[in-house]
């Protein structure tokens, strides 16, 4: 049994302007030790998807699925007795998820504190201390004595990321989802921080949901990709395959705007038009597509096995969901 299973998610959201479909009818597994990237531009479902796991939706959304479930425990009506000791989200803004008015050792005694109560074991605060500073050092803070005194304003971004890093280690989930953790760092204080949920991934056998914009990002750490537009799986396969042969319009445009040094052009390449999923008949992708063609507005093309993945392209298969 896989360790997570989703089948057929779907979110809206309840605006004044309407109904919002932000994710549409997503599936997929992962297994234990494995780790998920998931990718795409701004608005595509990435973030949603993230909070839906974790069960921290606001309440405007409605969630529907076949089935959600976490080694066997349903998600959809039981997410409180996994949240944190089973699932823990690591958010992007490290700064408005730690508390502003409490010390860092108060925040990671407070989730050791968790894992003991749902444990049924006692907690002693010696123990914590212990506890809390070993944590640090393995996530590389190299003076961890010093951080447990600090509040969180007096902490670079890098150190409070990994304060974070530290908090879901005390908790011990099996499954870590991480929302774009690296997007407000700079390029070596990044580096470091992939470095260490690398090393932490590895040690712990955790699995992992790593929600990134940056497929450079997503291919130092994940083992699949799974591609997002609108809301739906575009495309989902191993890391190398989808990297070197991507399938799908959207992943091969996404690819070909990373910047590289070896591309002899003056302007970077981008995908043309904008994002928007109102009014457009068939694929989402279509409007923005070089390879769009009659059969694209038919209908919303079905996900196809090509070449051990899936890909939602009439390219591959003109069938429609």
């Amino acid at each position: 049994m896989a360790l997570l299973e989703v089948e057929n998610l779907s979110v809206e959201y309840n605006t004044k302007s309407g109904c919002v479909l932000a994710l549409r009818n997503v599936s997929f597994s992962l297994d234990e030790g494995e780790v998920l990237g998931i990718v795409g531009e701004s608005g595509s479902g990435k973030s949603t998807l993230a909070l839906a796991l974790s069960g921290l939706l606001e309440r405007s959304a409605v969630i529907k699925a076949h089935r959600m479930t976490f080694c066997g425990v349903d998600l959809l009506g039981n997410i409180e007795s996994v949240r944190g000791t089973g699932v823990f989200m690591v958010f992007q803004d490290p700064f408005s998820s730690l508390n502003p008015l409490m010390k860092i050792r108060q925040q990671l005694f407070e989730a050791i504190k968790v894992r003991c109560d749902r444990a049924k074991l006692s907690f002693n605060e010696d123990e914590a201390r212990k506890e809390a500073i070993e944590l640090l050092k393995e996530v590389r803070i190299t003076d961890p004595e010093d951080v447990l005194e600090r509040y969180p304003h007096q902490l670079s971004g890098g150190q409070t990321q990994r304060v974070m890093i530290a908090m879901a280690l005390a908790e011990k989930p099996k499954l870590l989802i991480a929302d774009e953790p690296t997007t407000a760092l700079d390029v070596i204080t990044q580096a470091q921080v992939l470095s260490v949920f690398k090393n932490v991934v590895n040690r712990r056998h955790m699995s992992m949901i790593f929600i990134t914009h940056d497929l450079a990002v997503a291919s130092q750490i994940c083992d699949r990709i799974m591609v997002l537009y609108g809301g739906m799986v575009q495309e989902m396969g191993s890391t190398s395959e989808v990297l070197k042969d991507p399938k799908h319009p959207y992943t091969l445009g996404l690819i070909g705007s990373i910047p590289n040094k070896s591309k002899e052009e003056g302007e970077l390449s981008s995908i043309k038009g904008y994002y928007t999923t109102t009014g457009i008949r068939g694929c989402l992708f279509s409007p923005r597509c070089p390879f769009v063609r009659e059969g694209c507005t038919k209908g919303v093309p079905r996900l196809n096995a090509v070449d051990g993945r899936l890909v939602r392209c009439i390219n591959y298969g003109e069938q429609y969901e």
